[in-house]
């Protein structure tokens, strides 16, 4: 999800993705989302398997050289 605010803080959905995927997927969908949004921040929900999808993520940053 992700969310935006306007100038007087009033909060809005921008982007919803859903679906099963596979981690590649996954990180696929979470590069085109910050070249779309360019969002100030991220997070990941930490459970056992984000804990994996987080190395995965962090290896393709590298690759990438774009850190999120």
């Amino acid at each position: 999800v992700t969310i935006g605010a306007d100038q007087f803080n009033n909060w809005f959905v921008a982007n919803i993705i859903w679906g099963k995927m596979l981690p590649n997927e996954l990180i696929t969908q979470i590069f085109s989302n910050w070249e779309a949004y360019h969002p100030r921040q991220m997070g990941i929900e930490m459970e056992a398997f984000q804990k994996a999808l987080k190395y995965a993520l962090t290896d393709e940053m590298r690759k990438r050289n774009i850190f999120l």
